[in-house]
């Protein structure tokens, strides 16, 4: 009886989950966009009223805003975009994940100078795990070699570490 009451593990149903999702999409879905500073161009926090996931666009410019943000201190997959002034597309892209984004983003703060778009997925209940955002990862990276429309600044690939 006791078993019935123990949490279910969505991991194995996650690409189940992604492909629904996709597949809504093409039928259109309604998100609410709020602007944090009241501007288009400042924080954008984008969710959607049946999901629990929460979505963090910011200028790079604003990062000291962004990291004081709750959806930061949270586990999740982030894209780091910026011009490629060196290689052979006009954008560079790095695709992370952490247990704590602000952790992650701090470093890439001081350590990667391209970037000048940051990108968060988180959700609002905190319950994405390690294998969510590995697979999430992997998936945006994975996109991102398809899509073939900018330069991947990933010097490995997902679960290298």
């Amino acid at each position: 009886m006791l078993e019935s009451l123990a949490p279910f593990d969505h991991s194995a149903q996650l690409p189940a989950i992604l492909a629904c999702v996709e597949r809504r999409a093409s039928h259109g879905v309604t998100i609410q966009i709020f602007l944090v500073d009241g501007t288009p161009q400042g924080l954008r926090l984008v969710e959607r009223k049946t999901w629990t996931g929460s979505f963090l666009a910011f200028a790079r410019a604003d990062f000291v805003r962004a990291r004081g943000r709750s959806e930061l201190s949270r586990t999740g997959v982030y894209v780091l975009l910026g011009p490629d002034d060196d290689g052979p597309r006009t954008q560079r892209v790095y695709v992370g994940e952490a247990d704590d984004i602000r952790v992650r983003l701090d470093a890439h703060q001081k350590e990667k100078d391209f970037w000048t778009h940051g990108y968060v997925l988180t959700t609002k209940d905190d319950s994405f795990n390690k294998a969510h955002v590995r697979y999430l990862e992997a998936r945006f990276l994975g996109l991102a070699k398809v899509a073939d429309n900018a330069s991947l600044d990933n010097q490995h690939g997902p679960c290298s570490t």
